[in-house]
């Protein structure tokens, strides 16, 4: 079953968003995440772009809280259009992730964001 993030971004319509979701509640110490398996976007929005997909290389700043390099999953969001999402109720997208760590045997998080178009 997928967790869903508390914090919900803002992002313009039409903009370009970096994103990241952090895994540290979920990882025991020491773990990393080693891979990201999927990222999908809900609802099927076909304007919308999610690429530079990638395991975080460095230390990041979300939401307040520093997390450690291989901790955290970045992305980058565009294309969104508030008036496409709108049924979804105030222009929300979600975007889902799924990723491996590097614990043996390894383990699977699915990890939701949802980000509001405006």
């Amino acid at each position: 079953m997928p967790v869903t993030l508390e914090y919900v971004p803002r992002i313009s319509e039409g903009g370009t968003f970096i994103g990241a979701m952090s895994l540290d509640e979920w990882l025991d110490s020491g773990e990393l995440v080693a891979s990201v398996g999927v990222v999908e976007v809900a609802p099927g929005a076909v304007a919308l772009t999610i690429d530079n997909v990638a395991v975080s290389a460095t230390e990041l700043v979300i939401n307040g809280e520093r997390v450690a390099a291989g901790r955290a999953v970045v992305f980058r969001v565009s294309g969104q259009l508030a008036a496409q999402v709108q049924a979804d109720g105030a222009g929300l997208y979600r975007v889902r992730a799924t990723v491996r760590t590097d614990s043996t045997p390894f383990r699977e998080h699915v990890l939701d964001l949802k980000m509001q178009a405006l």
